[in-house]
């Protein structure tokens, strides 16, 4: 097995080119660029030991598996790892391995980056309603400056005692860092941080991708509820909607797919694999439901 993108990243850290170094390791360039892109299925054994070789990795190193040592210079630094004790949700974990082949970068190194992409969108969220609710006051303000410019009119209302508890109810969530604010989202409302989450993701959203991406979900309570790369997981499922349903909802683990079937070359043995697993996994919940009485109400609002 190679990680591409240790393959790719160690190429470009020893000077080599696709060209140097398939003379370097007896392989065609064509085929590097392949693995590189992830295109190439599972590399056989020798593949794997000449890349290994001309890299001056061990083949445990190429795979992810080992720390890797800096060339002739000076060794990384490792630091301490542990493993988190947190679960992901089978949905979740297939929208981390989409963002990886989209971006192509190591799902592990997307995890690392996972609490400073939520700090920074935790910090723009609030200065979004921190701008939103400045301007709310200098309407206000400005509205409460006109009082009198039209005498024959009595003066102009511009606040209420509600509606103030409201304004000042925020300016205390946002003060607080309250990102969710459910006390003052609407019944029938997204939350503040759902909302602008949306309204990012629309703005990098793809127009095949909008009416499926998006934020469903997510009361700080519950696991997060949310839709990303549908296209990507279209054109992986060759459009085929119980696989994508599987994948999506997580009855199928990405991760549980055969890795020489994820490769490009292999999407009609990999949509075979996935209708088979999806039959197996809507047997499966067919019979929980049934157990649990469901089916009765599922028939009845057509599932």
């Amino acid at each position: 097995m190679i990680d591409p993108n240790i393959l790719r990243a160690r190429r470009t850290q020893m000077g080599l080119s696709l060209e140097k170094l398939a003379r370097k390791a007896a392989l065609s360039k064509s085929q590097i660029h392949k693995i590189e892109q992830g295109k190439a299925g599972r590399p056989n054994e020798t593949t794997v030991t000449r890349l290994a070789k001309a890299l001056e990795l061990t083949p445990e190193q190429l795979a992810g598996k080992a720390p890797i040592e800096n060339g002739e210079h000076h060794t990384v630094w490792e630091p301490r790892r542990v493993s988190t004790g947190y679960r992901m949700t089978v949905q979740n974990r297939n929208a981390l391995a989409f963002v990886a082949r989209r971006y192509r970068v190591p799902a592990a190194h997307i995890l690392e980056l996972a609490p400073l992409m939520f700090h920074i969108l935790a910090g723009l969220s609030l200065k979004a309603r921190r701008e939103a609710l400045d301007e709310v006051f200098a309407m206000f303000r400005a509205l409460d400056d006109a009082n009198g410019k039209l005498p024959h009119l009595g003066p102009v209302a511009s606040n209420s005692v509600e509606l103030d508890d409201l304004l000042n109810a925020e300016d205390e969530a946002i003060r607080k860092r309250d990102l969710l604010s459910l006390d003052l989202t609407r019944e029938d409302g997204e939350n503040p941080f759902v909302h602008f989450l949306n309204t990012q993701l629309a703005a990098i959203t793809a127009p095949e991708e909008r009416e499926q991406d998006g934020v469903h979900d997510w009361d700080g309570f519950r696991t997060p509820d949310y839709t990303i790369c549908s296209s990507d997981l279209s054109a992986f499922c060759q459009g085929d909607e119980d696989a994508i349903h599987g994948l999506s909802v997580g009855w199928i683990g990405f991760h549980d797919i055969p890795a020489e079937l994820r490769a490009d070359d292999r999407a009609g043995e990999r949509l075979d694999w996935l209708k088979a697993r999806y039959a197996e996994a809507k047997r499966e919940a067919d019979r929980k439901w049934a157990e649990a009485g469901l089916d009765i109400l599922l028939e009845g609002e057509g599932q």
